[in-house]
This record gives C-alpha cells, structure tokens and sequence, in this order.
C-alpha cells in the first residue's frame, strides 16, 4: 500500500466532466488558498492565477484539485473509488480528507492501474485477469462516461508539459496519455500512461519506505514508461481514441456573438457550455418545465427551471432549422425583488436529435456582465 500522489487527479476531473460541474476550459484559481487550516502548495512551490481546467490537470496543479474536490465532494468521489475497487481507501474513508487527492491515501499498483484502464475503455471497468481463460468480453462496470474518458485522454496526450522526456531519443514514440504522481517525502514515483492498445502502471519506490531526493513521477517513473510504450507498441498500427457524440469543442464552431457589446469570441467566453450539457439531457417536445440546480463557481447552488416554450425556425448558413426554444429561469426566492438583474435567457436545440445546440441569448457570464447572443454558424461538429 503506497501513497498514490497525484495520480488519482485524473479520475476527478473526469468524474467533474460527468457531473457538470467542469468543462475543459473552465477557469480555476491557483491561488494561496486555505482550506480551513490545510494550506496545500504546488510541486514547483508557484502560482499561476487563473488557469483553464486543462491546464491545471495536465500540469498536476495541486490547489485547483482540492477545490475541485471540494466541490465535487469528498464522499461522493470516495464513493466511486470504493465502487473501483480500492480497498484500503474504503476500509479508511472516515479518516479521509481532501488531501487523499494529492497522495494523502493508500493504493496499490494494481489498483490504480486498473482505474486507468477505464479511461481506454469507453469509461468501463473491468478485472484485472492474468490467464487467457479469465478473459471476459462482457460489459464492466461504468465508472465514466465515454465522454470524459475521451477528454482525459485528449488533454493528458499533450506534450507541452514539464513531466516528459526528450522526445529526440524516440523516433516512432506511439501516442499514449499519462499522469504521474510524487509521495510526500519524495517516498514514491508514479507515471500511469495508457492509450487503446495497452495502460502501464509504473511505480517505483524503495520497499522500506525512505524518500530519495530524485524519486519523483517526472525523473524516475516517466522515463522508464516511455521505455515500455516504445517498447512493445513499437511500429504497431496507429490509432486513437474515437471522438464520443456527446463530445463537442470550441474549434469544431464557428460562433456569431452580438448585441449591446462586440467582442471576439476566445477560448474563455463561451461560458454557457456547462449549462448546454445538463440541457440536452431534457426531455423536450413534452412543452413542461425542469426544476434543477446550477453550481457556480463561487460554488453555490442555484434552484432554476428549464421550462420549454414551444418550436422556432431558426436561421443559420445551412438554411432554415426547426428548434425547441427554452427558457432558463431562476427562482431566487426572497432576493425575488431583484429578478430585474436576470434578463430573460434563452437556448434553441434542435427538434431533429440528438438536439444540436443553435442559439443562446442572456447574460455572458453572469450579473453585471453584457447581455448576449451568441449563434453557432458551422453544424459540422456542433455540440450536443
């Protein structure tokens, strides 16, 4: 049983993806922050403010995790490692706190490895065999949507990153995603890679437990992965991982935004998509209302009502498109009297599914914010 460092981060956000609660490019604050007495730093002991979600995992940023965890809550995300499988973590759950999502927890090789594997296979967990005979081509258990297995993927492939090695030493290195993780006290390295057609787990570590000031996942255990994938994934067909339905991204779009404030559409605007995927779960053509709940990122929960309003056409380049019109309402109860400062919102999906998002009109990013409207343009891709 070892600390598994950052490893489990991935497992996280991916679990974040599936509630809602976080989208690739939504921001997170690396910033000193005090968790009620726990005061974690970063592995580089720097900050770097406002940063995308993307960015915070794929550099392992430590604070933006545990505030993630926080939101998410910590025995809702202890629930799913225990439905994984990690034993020592479910017999010690009581004890636990955030810290267990930068190493503050025990996990074997096995364990860990095999939660990986879930993200190569559509988000479904399966056991560990070690004899053809126990192979079984059946169904596992669903720990994450094919959709957030495919983001994970995508953003832990990228090599714009400080845990990797010298590329020039590899002349046919096949793609494959990684996280690695250090042990407080530098006691153990992991570097978990995977891709679809092998994961490796990777730890190294002395049996008696003494730290070693080189023994970190970057220096000791990503090398020696690299070596493995290069090894016997050498030459072999080159594939990846399929992009889900359920998955849309900003370059995919072509996007008209005007009303009250011209601006460009960057990375960082499009901040209704969060609220895009829990909608296209409604059940439309039914004309009733949804009652449901938005976090925001203070985080608070927001009670709101989805309510339908009927079928519009829509005009976009590829002509005239039949739409389901919805309106976001909030119920601010007592603070009612300030329903002034919500003008009304809207979205237009598609009649025909899987319910393509087309239009939004409302406020770009919350009180005090310009009033917007915002057109996707280029159906190619669109989100669903």
């Amino acid at each position: 049983i070892r600390s598994p460092g950052s490893t489990l981060k991935a497992a996280l956000f991916a679990h974040a993806f599936d509630e809602g609660i976080l989208t690739p490019q939504m921001k997170i604050e690396d910033i000193p922050t005090d968790f009620h007495g726990y005061e974690p730093d970063n592995y580089d002991l720097k900050f770097y403010g406002n940063v995308s979600a993307s960015f915070a995992l794929e550099n392992s940023l430590n604070i933006p995790a545990v505030k993630l965890l926080k939101k998410v809550r910590l025995e809702y995300f202890i629930n799913l490692l225990e439905g994984s499988g990690f034993d020592e973590i479910s017999s010690k759950k009581k004890r636990l706190g955030l810290s267990l999502i930068l190493g503050g927890c025990g996990v074997t090789l096995a364990e860990l490895t095999r939660l990986f594997t879930a993200f190569a296979r559509n988000g479904e967990l399966h056991p560990l065999v070690y004899t053809k005979d126990q192979i079984y081509d059946g169904h596992g258990v669903k720990v994450f949507s094919p959709a957030s297995s495919y983001l994970i993927a995508k953003i832990l492939s990228g090599r714009n990153r400080k845990d990797i090695v010298d590329l020039s030493n590899y002349s046919k290195l096949p793609k494959f995603a990684w996280k690695t993780g250090t042990s407080y006290g530098k006691r153990d390295a992991w570097a978990i890679g995977f891709n679809p057609n092998y994961t490796i787990g990777v730890w190294m570590g002395n049996f008696d437990g003494k730290g070693s000031p080189h023994l970190s996942g970057a220096e000791a255990a990503v090398p020696l992965l690299f070596n493995l994938f290069n090894s016997i994934d050498y030459g072999l067909a080159s594939k990846w991982f399929k992009k889900p339905s359920a998955v849309f991204e900003r370059e995919d779009l072509e996007l008209n935004t005007y009303l009250r404030k011209q601006y460009d559409i960057t990375s960082d605007t499009l901040i209704v998509e969060g609220i895009v995927y829990a909608l296209r779960t409604l059940p439309f053509g039914t004309d009733g209302t949804t009652k449901a709940k938005i976090l925001s990122n203070e985080p608070e929960l927001y009670n709101v009502e989805f309510k339908e309003k009927g079928i519009e056409k829509i005009k976009t380049k590829d002509g005239e498109i039949e739409c389901y019109k919805v309106e976001v309402v909030p119920k601010l109860g007592v603070l009612g009297v300030f329903k002034v400062l919500f003008p009304k919102t809207y979205f237009w999906f598609t009649v025909e599914p899987p319910h393509r998002w087309v239009r939004y009109e409302g406020l770009e990013n919350g009180v005090g914010t310009p009033e917007v409207v915002m057109e996707v343009t280029n159906f190619k891709d669109s989100p669903n």
